[in-house]
């Protein structure tokens, strides 16, 4: 009967509280478990730095055990501060905890080499970059005369800004430590799920394996030798116990002799063999089996199906040689042969043919040839179908312009003609974006292949989120034709794709082909979903993102149902369904957390910031919203327009719960960072310049909200066109300016003019409700009651119909001053400002804006009692 292993896998115990002390470490979450320990994501508050701190499992040890095990990690603390290098993790500090020993060291965010391998395709060349720098790590940790012994994919982490570290020395041992050379003894029945996994494997159930191998029975096991206090140069390889992940193990290992830098090369080797090949080189469903095949180098057939040069497979057999004398003399010497690949050096163009003289082919092999180089330019067939150049016949542009003059909506050629031009430089956009990513790469070489692929993921999801806008406004439907500018404005920017945390902080697709195929073709649907959302067909978007939530639940990859969820989310808020919205972006968040989708987490908390401050007037809940989208962007280490988006969310709740200088400040940070990213003219920063020109206006600072309306109209004029109807909302802004300002002229021009595009546009909406109050209160500034009367008496009368219940007492003040200053009926002007000055009014603009009306309606009394 087979014997069990015994497990190390402590996931059953008890997790640290969030803010439990680990030392002088705050403990912020658990990172992972494993068969050596837990690691914990902590708080430093004495550097004021997120830390990792391990905790090695000794639970229900005792005794030399207990001494072993606190040894062996005081052992990684030491190995690994010695090393000072850039590829490979820094340790803080140690120490203990309760019974158990605890390692700090850096936070390193990131992923693992296997993570990043299934993030997106990789070429044998990117593979062996990321390589290079982690042997560059083995090879300080060798000059520093210490052993990793444990060396393995999983144990080389690619940091967010694309840095590579070796982790994990919890196995190293000195160099000079030629102790413990006893054979490793290990079960011939023992089955192993999981070859690549950590083991300690206890004598009492083992066979020597050179013994088993030829026939013959077991030596004489000695007994369990002691261990020195002396973290460091204790022999912690004890005889009869074997110690690594046996998948990467070198024949040394198994024979129970001395591991020394050439086993690290061995494991380097199998290790690299694994990530370019896709399986491993030594076979084995058993230790036993594993352990024959790699004693005798007996090699797995090489896969038929992936390319890999013949130079570079003839290096890694000859780091996996049975005997360690074959292999190479260092670390450095196998490092320096392979970063001769062809990125580096372009020798491999050399070829001799039979029509050349062996002297010529010697002089050809002493040249370097020039490597040739590559094409970065966008192919005139990119946007085919999609949004052709200017002049292209028979083009999806032709077809556009047509649908949108079809429509018969009034100013349908300014309409395309907005739209064409944000097209144009979104297309333009694109194509920089792809030169300069392409270029930075391969021509500048400042740039990693894995950042040019995560660039090049988000390029192509640009690509098909205008590809799916443009099949929408062909459709010609009346609503999207009111709303495309508005859709085209909302294009996610280009310039995402240059935040290279952005990218990384991308989640690995399903490794399973066929739920790849079905992830990609919903995540298709929800480009096309935001595409009908944001041309205004919320009806048809909302029924097809309710299907899109049901079949991504289906296929149970969380990330997607995490962003069908948020897109969801997007359509309940506009849809005015802020409870739905609510429920929805709950379920979604926690999905997205588990699935480590920071980046959908950040967008949902912004979201949810807005509808619960600014919607709900929840300030509590906002604030923790707040507090999440915070911590998140620093996990992911910064993320500059999601930063922005959320400090504009967050200034539009101060602003609406009266915390006008907390506002002004979020408003000042986001309109620096959208300035650098975006640049001065992107319509989205007059978004921002906007809201903080009304801010600014609340805070009696006319003068400079005046300068920042300016600005942001003049954007969306040169941008969209001076009739696009976002536009309403900043000329109602600027005339409220301009009024307080005593300059009701100009006031009263930008109130008609926003009039008149919010009802050509879209017939009477709450922005002509606005417009028409600052349009009387202009009036009347002007001398001009009896037109003010009338407009005012319109302005109510559409309010009523609404529920801008909040506005009438605004509106009723100033018809009170109208029918005063014309004579009309002066009694009724005293009990409509009465009205106003009896209660105190609690309105979408806060209780202070209620509070101030009341006392101008009471001051206005006290001085007009005729």
């Amino acid at each position: 009967m087979a014997s069990a292993l015994p497990s190390r896998d402590r996931s059953d115990a008890p997790l640290l509280a969030r803010g439990a002390p680990i030392g002088r470490y705050l403990v912020l979450g658990l990172v992972g478990r494993g068969a050596m320990g837990d690691v914990y994501a902590a708080y430093d508050p004495e550097l004021d730095r997120k830390v990792a701190v391990k905790l090695l499992h000794v639970s229900g040890s005792v005794g030399p055990e207990l001494v072993e095990q606190k040894a062996r990690l005081l052992r990684e603390a030491q190995a690994i501060a010695r090393l000072s290098h850039p590829n490979v993790v820094v340790v803080h500090d140690v120490g203990s905890f309760e019974e158990q020993v605890f390692v700090a060291m850096e936070f390193v965010d990131g992923h693992t080499v296997a993570y990043w391998q299934n993030a997106a395709r990789r070429s044998w060349r990117e593979v062996l970059d990321v390589f290079i720098a982690a042997g560059r790590g083995l090879s300080a940790a060798h000059a520093a005369q210490l052993v990793h012994r444990d060396f393995k994919g999983e144990n080389v982490m690619i940091t967010s800004s694309g840095q590579v570290r070796v982790m994990d020395f919890g196995l190293a041992r000195h160099a000079a430590d030629r102790s413990g050379g006893d054979p490793i003894l290990i079960s011939s029945e023992i089955t192993i799920t999981d070859l690549g996994t950590t083991v300690a494997l206890p004598k009492q159930q083992a066979v020597v394996v050179g013994e088993a191998l030829a026939g013959s029975g077991p030596p004489d096991v000695p007994a369990d030798s002691k261990i020195r206090a002396a973290a460091l140069d204790a022999n912690l390889t004890q005889t009869g116990l074997l110690v690594g992940t046996p998948a990467y193990m070198a024949p040394e290992q198994f024979r129970g002799q001395i591991a020394d830098a050439r086993s690290d090369q061995f494991s380097f080797c199998v290790a690299l063999y694994e990530a370019l090949y896709g399986e491993r080189p030594f076979s084995g469903k058993t230790l036993a089996d594993l352990a024959d095949n790699v004693l005798r180098g007996r090699l797995r057939p090489v896969p038929a199906t992936k390319r890999v040069p013949g130079w570079l497979k003839r290096a890694l057999l000859r780091g996996m040689a049975n005997n360690p004398d074959e292999r190479w003399p260092s670390m450095d010497a196998l490092l320096a042969t392979l970063a001769r690949h062809p990125r580096a050096r372009g020798w491999w163009y050399v070829a001799a043919t039979v029509a050349i003289t062996s002297s010529v082919v010697a002089i050809m092999a002493l040249a370097p040839v020039a490597r040739p180089r590559p094409t970065c330019q966008v192919g005139e067939d990119r946007f085919a179908g999609v949004w052709e150049r200017p002049g292209t016949r028979s083009g999806r542009r032709e077809a556009i312009s047509q649908s949108i003059q079809d429509s018969g909506k009034p100013r349908a050629k300014e309409t395309f003609d907005s739209v064409a031009r944000l097209f144009d430089g979104y297309v333009a956009r694109w194509s920089g974006m792809y030169r300069d990513a392409c270029e930075a790469t391969n021509v500048r070489g400042e740039q990693s292949n894995e950042v040019l692929d995560l660039r090049m993921t988000c390029l192509r999801d640009r690509w098909n989120e205008l590809r799916a806008l443009s099949d929408v406004l062909v459709e010609g439907h009346a609503v999207v034709v009111t709303n495309a500018v508005a859709a085209a404005t909302a294009l996610t920017p280009i310039e995402r794709c240059a935040d290279v945390t952005s990218a990384n902080a991308s989640v690995a697709p399903p490794a399973d082909a066929a739920t790849r195929e079905k992830v990609d073709a919903l995540r298709d649907r929800l480009v096309a979903i935001k595409a009908l959302h944001d041309a205004g067909r919320y009806n048809r978007a909302l029924d097809s993102a309710r299907q899109v939530v049901a079949e991504a639940r289906q296929v149970g990859y969380r990330p997607l149902i995490a962003e069908a969820l948020n897109r969801l989310v997007l359509l309940q808020v506009d849809m005015h369904h802020p409870q739905d919205a609510d429920e929805s972006a709950e379920e979604a968040l926690w999905i997205a957390e588990a699935s480590h989708h920071d980046e959908l987490v950040i967008e949902l908390a912004a979201v949810e910031i807005y509808v619960a401050g600014y919607i709900e007037h929840d300030m509590t809940r906002a604030r923790r919203w707040i507090n999440q989208a915070q911590v998140f962007l620093e996990r992911i280490g910064g993320h500059d327009l999601l930063r922005a988006w959320v400090l504009n969310n967050i200034g539009v709740v101060l602003d609406a719960n009266e915390d006008h200088e907390g506002a002004a400040t979020q408003f000042f940070q986001a309109l620096r960072i959208k300035e650098r990213v975006l640049g001065k003219d992107h319509p989205d920063v007059a978004l921002t310049l906007a809201n903080l020109a009304d801010t600014l206006r609340a805070l009696g600072r006319f003068g400079e909200a005046l300068d920042d309306i300016n600005r942001g109209i003049d954007i969306l004029e040169r941008t969209l066109g001076p009739s696009y109807p976002q536009l309403v909302l900043q000329l109602v802004n600027r005339a409220e300016i301009l009024n307080q300002l005593g300059r009701f002229k100009e006031g009263q021009h930008d109130a008609e003019r926003a009039i008149a595009i919010q009802e050509v546009e879209a017939g009477p909406h709450t922005e002509s409700i606005y417009a028409r109050g600052l349009l009387g209160e202009a009036q009347l500034g002007l001398g001009q009651p009896v037109a003010a009367i009338d407009t005012l008496e319109l302005a109510i009368k559409m309010a009523e119909k609404t529920t801008l219940e909040d506005e009438l007492p605004r509106l009723h003040f100033a018809l009170a001053r109208a029918l005063w200053d014309s004579g009309r009926d002066r009694r009724g002007a005293r009990a409509l400002a009465a009205r106003v000055a009896a209660r105190p009014l609690h309105g979408a603009k806060g209780d202070q804006a209620d509070e101030t009306l009341r006392q101008q309606a009471s001051a206005w009394l006290a001085a007009h009692r005729g």
